[in-house]
């Protein structure tokens, strides 16, 4: 509460003035709080090109970060915590921090190998305070309009969502850290085991580093070098590193055979396949148009024969009825001619018999000419019996022989009708014919139009080498300050004979008000055996202990790297340990 006098005068008042320019002043009691900004920049695998922005792709199997900006309000200075909400199926994000007093984080989104092809809207929400009140605020959504463009900055704005995509292909490799104790002191060594998942052939050197740790600590590159898959990497908190909270990323670069839009290729083979397909189908079609075409010519060929086969007999029958019936009329005429040469031969013997002086010899004439008449009409009549006898078979002949007449005609009116039907069918078929060998030449030229296709394809997507920038998912590390300060007087340089024990002498320096404890051990790399040493106590009024190192008889001889002593006690409530780095090697 009081009074207050505010002078408020605008430099540029002179030259501008406008109603629109509305000054506000807004005096209350301090209310912390804060706002988030999510940026979706993306740095380039060298750190040569400015990070590019648009939208989060990820390919399965990938990771993608995302920059989160805290903007703090009136002495806010507490950590907040980054969760991304409403994620998809196959996308996980694993919490991230912005430490306390600090103003950024990185948050990563991870593809699973099996996430299906996508585009949703995420949220990212950051949460501060006491866990009875949380401060919960969703985070807006910043991106770039263009590009820097001759050294002009860029411009940014504000977009409504953040859209997440999963793309088709996956990841060349998958750099891959398992979450971990989050807090460590000053002096104090972290082993981070680090481990690669490869796909598509992928087998080349992958160079790893650190990204996010604060000033002070050792955090040497290593490499994963081709045919291994792990390789453990090592942090040292260094006694001056700034106690705080860090988001902590592990980084990898590799060069890895890049093919640009290889479905291009399959989509130009696919094309291929299809026009060999119709290629040949239409040969098909012309082998099976001209076989029709060729069995229709032959057929009507064997038709137009029959026909005059047809014909031919036709005439034979007709000319055989003919001679029936001309067979027949001269049989009824010469039976008729003996009859009446028989009845005149015995009307002129009975003439001679009544004649008295008729001779003999006339007699005996007349006798034979009756005589021979008669027998001639006997043999006409027989003839004519004959004829009779064989007219129900001539009848029966000739009947069928008409009935053969028109069936066989029926047959060459059908032959004829089937002529023409299949002489359309011939010109058809030649139409088909045509039409498929169009289709074929057509087919031909389509798939010669797409294996050219596939070959421009194949050689646009061919593998070439780009570098890559790849991350893990985070690791939240917070750095307290340490409770002591060690010093380790290993005898022989670190050299430890097989099979004996060298005392290592621990000096403790207690530092930060630390007054309690401390309990020695020596801690080796996992999977490291052979060397050990039992645990030693320091009183909280001694500054020195003795940490008994053994090698085994059958450990291996060597150096051994990363090897520390380490000291633990109860540092304001929390279990604090602090570490003295020695070099170890075991010798015969």
């Amino acid at each position: 509460d009081g009074t207050y006098r505010i002078r408020l005068r605008d430099r540029y008042g002179d030259t501008r003035g406008d109603p629109r320019l509305t000054y506000r002043l807004s005096v209350r009691p301090p209310k912390p709080d804060f706002k988030l900004v999510v940026f979706d920049a993306f740095p380039s695998a060298d750190g040569k090109v400015p990070a590019t922005s648009g939208a989060v792709s990820l390919r399965k199997g990938g990771s993608y970060e995302l920059a989160v900006y805290a903007y703090r309000r009136d002495g806010h200075s507490d950590a907040i915590q980054l969760t991304a909400e409403n994620l998809p199926a196959g996308i996980s994000c694993r919490p991230s921090v912005i430490g306390p007093g600090q103003t950024s984080a990185k948050l990563v989104l991870t593809a699973g190998d099996d996430a299906a092809e996508q585009l949703s809207p995420i949220t990212v929400v950051g949460q501060s305070g006491p866990a009875d009140a949380p401060m919960k605020r969703a985070a807006q959504v910043a991106s770039l309009i263009h590009d820097a463009i001759n050294g002009l900055p860029r411009t940014a704005r504000l977009t409504e969502s953040l859209i997440v995509g999963v793309m088709k292909d996956e990841q060349p490799f998958s750099i891959l850290v398992d979450a971990m104790q989050s807090e460590f002191s000053q002096d104090q060594q972290l082993l981070v085991p680090v481990r690669i998942v490869k796909r598509g052939g992928f087998d080349g050197k992958v160079d790893l580093s650190f990204y996010g740790l604060p000033a002070e600590v050792d955090a040497p590159n290593v490499a994963i070098e081709p045919g291994k898959d792990s390789v453990v990497a090592r942090i040292y908190f260094k006694e001056k590193a700034p106690p705080s909270t860090n988001t902590v990323l592990v980084q990898g670069t590799s060069a890895v055979p890049y093919r640009r839009n290889p479905w291009q290729a399959d989509r130009a083979k696919a094309k291929v396949t299809e026009a060999e397909a119709i290629v040949s189908e239409k040969q098909t079609l012309v082998a099976t148009t001209d076989a029709s075409l060729k069995d229709a010519q032959q057929r009507v060929a064997a038709l137009t024969e029959q026909v005059k086969t047809i014909a031919a007999e036709l005439a034979t029958y007709a000319t055989q009825q003919q001679k029936f019936r001309d067979d027949f009329a001269r049989a009824v005429t010469e039976q008729q001619a003996s009859i009446e040469a028989l009845a005149k031969v015995q009307g002129q013997l009975a003439g001679i018999k009544t004649m008295a002086g008729s001779s003999g010899d006339e007699i005996n004439l007349a006798i034979q000419a009756v005589q021979a008449a008669s027998a001639a009409a006997d043999e006409a009549a027989k003839k004519l019996d004959a004829l009779n006898a064989s007219a129900a078979e001539l009848a029966k002949q000739v009947t069928a022989t008409k009935e053969l007449e028109v069936a066989k005609t029926k047959e060459k009116e059908d032959s004829e009708a089937e002529v023409v039907i299949k002489s359309k069918q011939v010109e058809t078929y030649q139409a088909e014919l045509a039409v498929a060998q169009k289709a074929v030449e057509t087919a031909t030229q389509a798939k010669t139009a797409a294996d050219e296709a596939l070959k421009k394809a194949e050689e646009a997507s061919k593998p070439n080498n780009v570098n890559v920038r790849l991350i893990s998912e985070p690791l939240v590390i917070k750095i307290h300050a340490s409770p002591a300060k060690l010093t380790a007087d290993f005898p022989n340089a670190g050299a430890v004979k097989r099979g004996t024990s060298v005392p290592v002498k621990v000096t403790v320096a207690r530092k930060n008000g630390f007054a309690a404890n401390l309990k020695l051990t020596l801690v080796v790399p996992e999977g490291t055996t052979g060397l050990s040493a039992e645990p030693a106590d320091v009183a909280a009024d001694q500054t020195e202990g003795t940490l008994t190192v053994t090698a085994a008889a059958d450990a291996a001889a060597g150096d051994i790297a990363n090897v520390v002593i380490r000291a633990t006690g109860d540092f304001n409530g929390r279990m604090a340990s602090t570490d003295v780095p020695v070099a170890v090697k075991i010798t015969e």
